[in-house]
């Protein structure tokens, strides 16, 4: 996957559009592989794109009106958590496990404790035992974030599986428990409810709280 980001250094705010073509025809041009559209002079998707292929990609504005001038295009492919089929995987993980880096990517999932999420960074795990696991986040921004946390059942992306829990808290962390069963896989994404919040090196936490008590006993005994 590749985040594609387009600039019009036209004055008079012109508004951006970009649609992105695979193969390198012109006419006519071939399968659209995605289109997004930004009232301003820039304007990003997100978009797989295949070694080896050709792709046509158009910059263009939505009237006459604007000009097209000194255009720049940004072509970066997206790291580790910043999409669904990217996600991290932390069954093998130790903890706490930080993800570095900025994450600013908006999902296009909708969880009931906040349908709009902004600046999502994607975990997955398996259970390797049936039990209650605590899973909690924390982001190292040095804004404000809302923060909010939900989790689905399985690994798929598109659509993501069930929604086993949500949760928000108005603070840098946020945090779930709920019972995992042992050889299944859950998706997590954590995520801000507005652009103006950053996700910056997100930290997760998994602990079993039962194993965590037999061992605190284990240890005073």
């Amino acid at each position: 996957w590749y985040e594609v980001s387009v600039q019009n250094n036209a004055p008079g705010d012109p508004f951006s559009r970009l649609a992105i073509f695979a193969g390198g025809s012109c006419e006519a041009a071939g399968i659209e592989e995605a289109c997004a559209l930004q009232n301003a002079d820039h304007v990003s998707t997100m978009v797989e794109l295949e070694a080896g292929t050709s792709y046509l990609m158009m910059h263009y504005t939505d009237g006459d009106g604007f000009m097209m001038q000194d255009p720049e295009i940004d072509i970066e492919p997206l790291g580790p958590g910043e999409m669904c089929e990217e996600a991290v995987d932390l069954s093998a993980a130790s903890f706490p496990h930080t993800l570095y880096g900025t994450f600013d990517q908006d999902p296009d999932v909708a969880p009931t404790c906040d349908t709009t999420p902004n600046n999502a960074v994607w975990f997955s795990y398996t259970a390797g035992i049936s039990a209650y696991h605590d899973v909690s986040v924390v982001n190292a921004t040095t804004t404000d974030a809302y923060s909010r946390l939900a989790v689905f059942f399985g690994s798929g992306c598109d659509p993501v599986g069930a929604e086993l829990e949500c949760q928000i808290n108005n603070a840098l962390d946020v945090g779930v428990s709920l019972f995992m069963v042992d050889g299944e896989t859950y998706t997590f994404v954590y995520y801000t409810d507005g652009e103006a919040w950053t996700t910056v090196d997100p930290t997760i936490t998994i602990t079993i709280p039962s194993i965590r008590e037999e061992q605190t006993w284990a240890l005073r005994h």
